[in-house]
């Protein structure tokens, strides 16, 4: 017994350390998903201070411009301030700012334009290559972008110059196709996270908002890891409180019916801003006859009104949202309709004219003007229900997001940590999904496909999928021409001139393989020696063979194994007698390769 119990106890304790004992791809790659943690809370870190220093030059120093922050907000220049204020300067800035970033862009790095997240996105389902250079650039244009009043945050941005980094660090590790994916996943999600001060809704965002209606399931694990890293880097250097401070809610039944007409009016306006979105990136802009290098000024050209006509809608405006947060009548009702209105153009003006920037934060703040809004509306009606209106106002961020994206389990969750309020989860699952539901296939991103079916970068497994519902019989070829082993190679050359097929199975008297034949492979014997060498002398004698009743994936694995074009389909009881041809060109035309 004792014997019995001293093996037992090493063979599991073998089993212990074999499963801790990682194979070289493993490690290599979960060494890397902890490399692009530390890297994505140092980019998050650079972009964070280039954006405030941008904006304090500009906005603050020149301008005289104060921007509202929410409470979580770093700012590094915020012991600095401005002696001299040139308020007017400002839209005259934010146009010849957008014209000199727009020349440089274009002519270094056109693909930094835009969101950075859309880019992204269509990196992984096109299996695009991202230039080493397009983090850099990005960096600089993002910050420039923000520094100058446009309407646009640093999260689709970040998205961008995370997967670049980790673009450029797979392909000098050699990493596989696959893995560089997941790794791009990595670096967006790290460098996502650290922005937003959202580890897991960050980590579960960028794996949802692949798809309109599926989730890249296999990133999720490496995503969390490189979330967390970045996080805690980034916070450790500006501060561990969340975005936003929000007060701790209590559910109240009655509020439900109204949770779910802020669901449904944040899915209608974010139909809204995406025809808006992508009727002016689409249309509009693609169709004024001017070099591109110019139409980032023609965007701007609606901050510069912005500036003179309504200044709130100036940057990001997350410290507006904390303000209804604080005080659901800080803006009055008529107020709030405008600010979303010119909200939406603002950020559509500057994203889709080739400005760089982020789309995300913006949007965030347009939902929770949409809560505020419908909150303010409510209240004036149902006094006694309306207890606690900035719950709207989270609510609304999330469901807009949810509409919008096509993210709405990420949303729910990203609000949820940005707010550090965790009681807001059941409504806003409510809201959220109604939201969801009701924009349909309504998307700000371009790349997104429906599920993984539709991306290039499942193909292989696609393929899989189908081949193994097929059999050999099904395609194989019966019309077989069979040669004699007797033949000599010269009698062979003139029977082949007859033949379409490369490979050719060779028979002996009882009309059993035992043998194949390349038809070319005979140009490589001597002329001299054709009329006495016989194909039995020639013929490859170790070969695959395949059955009936095997599935296609196999045939296809076995043909790509062999390093032939064809093989024989042999009966199951009898490995002699051929039945048939499948050559690779018949497995393609299956897949309409």
């Amino acid at each position: 017994m004792d014997t019995y119990i001293v093996k037992l106890g090493g063979k599991l304790t073998r089993r212990f350390f074999d499963a801790l004992r990682f194979n070289v791809k493993v490690r290599k790659i979960f060494g890397l998903t902890l490399i692009m943690g530390v890297i994505g809370g140092i980019s998050a870190l650079t972009l964070t201070f280039l954006a405030d220093f941008f904006s304090f030059i500009f906005l603050k120093l020149i301008g005289g411009f104060s921007i509202i922050r929410a409470p979580g907000e770093p700012d590094f220049f915020s012991s600095f301030t401005a002696s001299f204020s040139l308020y007017q300067l400002l839209p005259i800035i934010a146009i010849i700012g957008a014209l000199f970033m727009g020349y440089i862009t274009y002519s270094m790095s056109p693909e930094v334009c835009g969101s950075g997240l859309d880019a992204i996105i269509g990196a992984f389902h096109k299996r695009d290559k991202i230039r080493a250079r397009v983090p850099f650039f990005k960096t600089i244009a993002s910050a420039f972008t923000i520094g100058i009043g446009g309407s646009v945050g640093k999260e689709g941005p970040a998205a961008q110059i995370g997967g670049g980094l980790a673009a450029f660090i797979a392909d000098k590790f050699k990493l596989t196709k696959r893995d560089t994916e997941l790794l791009i996943l990595t670096g967006a999600a790290a460098c996502l996270a650290a922005v937003f001060k959202s580890p897991f809704g960050s980590a579960f965002f960028i794996v949802e908002v692949l798809y309109l209606r599926d989730y890249e399931v296999e990133a999720f694990i490496p995503c969390i890891l490189s979330t967390f890293l970045s996080y805690a880097l980034y916070c450790s250097i500006v501060g561990w409180a969340p975005l936003f401070s929000s007060p701790v809610y209590s559910f109240i039944p009655a509020e439900l019916p109204l949770f779910i007409i802020l669901g449904i009016l944040c899915g209608l306006l974010g139909i809204l801003f995406v025809s808006v979105f992508q009727n002016l990136k689409n249309k509009v802009f693609p169709s004024i006859k001017v070099n591109v290098q110019f139409k980032p000024a023609l965007g701007m050209v609606f901050i510069a009104l912005c500036f003179i006509l309504f200044p709130y809608t100036v940057g990001t405006g997350y410290g507006y949202i904390q303000l209804l947060i604080n005080n659901i009548q800080f803006f009055p009702l008529q107020m709030l309709v405008l600010f979303i209105v010119m909200k939406i153009f603002a950020t559509a003006f500057t994203v889709t004219s080739g400005n760089s920037g982020g789309d995300f934060a913006p949007s965030l703040v347009i939902g929770g003007l949409i809560g505020g809004l419908t909150a303010l509306f409510f209240q004036q009606i149902f006094p006694s229900i309306i207890i606690q209106p900035g719950i709207f106002v989270v609510l609304g961020m999330g469901s807009f997001i949810s509409a919008i994206a096509k993210t709405p389990i990420a949303s729910i969750i990203i609000v949820s940590e940005m707010t550090a309020s965790y009681t807001v989860l059941a409504p806003a699952i409510l809201a959220s999904f109604i939201a969801y539901v009701v924009s349909s296939k309504w998307s700000i991103y371009d790349n997104q496909v429906v599920n993984r079916t539709h991306s290039y970068s499942h193909l292989s497994e696609i393929i899989c999928d189908v081949l193994c519902h097929i059999t050999v019989k099904k395609i194989m070829s019966t019309d077989v021409h069979k040669v004699p082993e007797n033949l000599t190679v010269r009698e062979f050359e003139e029977l082949a001139k007859e033949f379409t097929e490369s490979i050719v199975p060779v028979v002996n008297e009882k009309d059993e393989i035992i043998g194949v034949i390349d038809v070319r492979s005979t140009l490589s014997v001597p002329l001299e020696l054709k009329s006495n060498i016989r194909l039995k002398d020639i013929i490859v004698k170790e070969f695959m063979t395949l059955t009936p009743d095997e599935n296609l994936r196999d045939a296809f694995h076995k043909l790509i194994v062999s390093n032939i074009e064809s093989l024989p389909v042999v009966d199951l009881k009898n490995p002699k007698n051929v039945l048939g041809m499948v050559s690779r060109r018949d497995i393609e035309k299956i897949l309409n390769l």
